[in-house]
């Protein structure tokens, strides 16, 4: 095989590699935002659940929100940790090419 088309299926390759990781980047974008949005309706149904409008940081009922909504809240920082780590897969993949694309 040509050194031309060897170098144009490596370069293929990394190309999908990077389309792969950014659709996976996406979709954990996705779900981290789903996340959140459950985190702060359950927020909302907590605050109407106690006849609470507005919950000041630190105050009982803070803590007892926080408490209350412990699982969603677990969920969407987990959410939001697979997102960083599928951008930096991405990151990782982009740079990998260029670095190889200069050599």
């Amino acid at each position: 095989m040509p050194a031309s088309a060897s170098t144009t299926a490596t370069e293929v390759i990394r190309l999908l590699d990077i389309a792969d990781r950014a659709l996976t980047a996406d979709a954990a974008a996705s779900e981290a935002k789903y996340a959140s949005s459950v985190l702060n309706e359950a927020y909302r149904d907590w605050k109407d659940a106690n006849g609470v409008e507005n919950v000041d940081r630190g105050s009982e009922d803070w803590d007892l929100m926080l408490a209350a909504t412990k699982p969603e809240y677990a969920e969407a920082e987990e959410a939001k940790r697979l997102e960083r780590n599928a951008r930096r897969r991405l990151q990782t993949a982009i740079a990998r090419h260029r670095n190889a694309s200069v050599s």
